[in-house]
């Protein structure tokens, strides 16, 4: 029953019914802990499923807690390398990005990606999902770094194009390190 309502209640959230989705997996977080305990992968998934929930709606400091702990829990449970694992620390790593907590979704999704490759491989599904969202974020401080240099904050230009490189090599895998190109963002 407890696996069966954190489908649902992943199929919810995914559905855009989130009042429902928020709903189920509040219940099921409290029932998972109540018969399997909060330490149990069944509860990780519920805390998480409730997290995500909640940061869809835009209730980050609801969410964190939820998210915060899942991984926690699955980290300890399957280690780091672990789909439960990645699957919740992508999500606590999306709560990051939508606070604006840019060092720590970076520091986490670069985590996350070498864990995916480590566990399934360049070509995985998983590993695919976690490359779109470090694409994503190196267009993003691409065109930072190039606001920063036409500002002529250079100091900044060149803290940011650091960032960049790691969230780059990241990306496209090891030894894939290079400069900011001087037209934009790359694919």
């Amino acid at each position: 029953t407890l696996f069966l309502a954190n489908v649902l209640s992943w199929a919810l959230e995914g559905d855009g019914q989130l009042d429902a989705a928020t709903e189920l997996a509040a219940r099921t977080v409290e029932l998972a802990r109540w018969i399997v305990g909060e330490e149990h992968s069944v509860t990780a998934w519920a805390m998480s499923n409730l997290g995500a929930a909640c940061r869809a709606q835009g209730r980050y400091e609801e969410a964190e807690p939820f998210l915060t702990r899942s991984f926690e829990v699955a980290t300890k449970l399957g280690g780091p390398d672990h789909t439960g694992t990645i699957l919740f620390g992508l999500r606590l790593a999306r709560l990051y990005h939508a606070q604006e907590r840019f060092a720590e979704h970076e520091g986490l999704i670069v985590r996350l990606v070498e864990a995916s490759r480590r566990t399934h491989g360049e070509n995985h599904p998983q590993t695919g999902y976690i490359k779109y969202w470090l694409r994503i974020r190196a267009e993003q401080l691409e065109t930072l770094v190039h606001e920063q240099r036409d500002a002529g904050d250079y100091d900044a230009a060149e803290a940011t194009g650091a960032r960049l490189l790691a969230v780059r090599e990241a990306w496209q895998g090891p030894g894939s390190e290079q400069p900011p190109s001087q037209d934009g963002p790359s694919p």
